[in-house]
């Protein structure tokens, strides 16, 4: 009746979007970035720029974010030149033009940034600036891996899923996975939780999809949080419950989920349907 829903795809920088324009997700590491970024240089260009940049919300005020962003690249700030790559790629405060982004992340990424080793490869993924690459773009989000982004694991993961740039293998897509778990990312949880529901390349193991499904609600991902109240609703991996189902069900449609605010509709109409007939 109700699917668990797709695995989630390849993300991108900043705040997340995957190759089918989904709600923005990974706020978190964005604002981890930015609250980092900002502490470490919070009278310096950067914090100032970090402080008024709107990531595409507001055209002027990231107009200005950028100069500032220009002024600490040249006081040699590889993360202000990171930052600079995702405006010129996103046009942010000034015209889109991939060919400066791919050089500010390049020299952003020789300078150790990761996020910006992390974009070089969606630039190689979309065949932005370079001709198109999946097997360049799986180098370079092992690369960022490597370096400790949980996107570039993601990446890498969802690459070995699907066989992009490489033969497709079950393991060590589990296994990129767990590493940008550990990390912290939510996306991550859901699919290893969607490979375990399904069956795919292992074991079909309710109870282990469950623990992962929790594990992504628990940061607040929408679709974790339906899948842990499907779970509820079809008894897979815990009992059977329509109570707990519905305190799932009611979270993601605080959330605006969809999905949960049908199965909302319909757990209340089933109960309405048993108590008249009992009455």
């Amino acid at each position: 009746m109700h699917e668990c829903g797709d695995k989630a795809g390849i993300v991108q920088t900043g705040r997340d979007r995957n190759l089918s324009g989904i709600s923005p997700v990974g706020a978190f590491f964005y604002e981890q970035t930015v609250r980092a970024a900002m502490e470490s240089t919070s009278r310096g260009a950067l914090g100032k720029a970090l402080a008024i940049y709107t990531a595409g919300e507001d055209y002027a005020k990231d107009s200005e974010a950028l100069k500032l962003f220009e002024q600490a690249s040249a006081e040699g700030n590889a993360k202000a030149d990171y930052y600079l790559g995702q405006m010129y790629e996103k046009a942010q405060g000034t015209e889109q033009d991939f060919d400066k982004a791919f050089e500010c992340y390049s020299k952003a990424a020789d300078a150790g940034d990761s996020d910006a080793v992390f974009s070089i490869g969606l630039q190689h993924y979309y065949g932005h600036h370079v001709p198109q690459s999946y097997r360049e773009a799986l180098r370079w989000f092992m690369k960022a891996a490597e370096m400790g982004n949980a996107k570039g694991w993601f990446n890498a993961g969802v690459m070995y899923e699907q066989g992009l740039g490489t033969d497709s293998d079950i393991r060590k897509a589990i296994d990129c996975y767990t590493r940008s778990s550990e990390l912290g990312y939510d996306k991550a949880d859901y699919n290893l939780g969607m490979l375990y529901r399904t069956g795919k390349g292992v074991e079909k193991d309710d109870a282990e999809a469950f623990r992962w499904f929790m594990k992504a609600a628990e940061l607040g991902m929408t679709k974790g949080i339906f899948n842990v109240g499907l779970s509820y609703y079809r008894g897979q991996g815990v009992p059977q419950s329509d109570s707990e189902a519905m305190k799932w069900f009611m979270k993601g449609a605080e959330l605006g989920h969809t999905k949960s605010e049908n199965m909302v509709k319909i757990l209340r109409n089933q109960h309405k349907i048993i108590s008249i007939g009992l009455s």
